[in-house]
């Protein structure tokens, strides 16, 4: 666990070291953007196979919680 730990700590020093953005907000992406992208994940073929099942509303809460 504490190895994890620091890796995850080496992962967040190297976004702040490259200046890498951390949120899809800081790319350009609106709040308004969020429901259309659930709708269109949904419908990506990639969700056809993922081994989680997960509906549109999953989708707008991940989509949310990455804002």
């Amino acid at each position: 666990r504490d190895q994890a730990a620091e890796a995850v700590e080496l992962v967040k020093q190297l976004q702040d070291d490259i200046n890498l953005p951390t949120a899809l907000h800081n790319v350009g992406v609106t709040e308004a953007m969020l429901e259309p992208l659930s709708k269109a994940a949904i419908g990506d073929l990639n969700h056809m196979t993922n081994p989680r099942v997960t509906s549109e509303a999953d989708m707008l809460s991940m989509y949310q919680a990455a804002f």
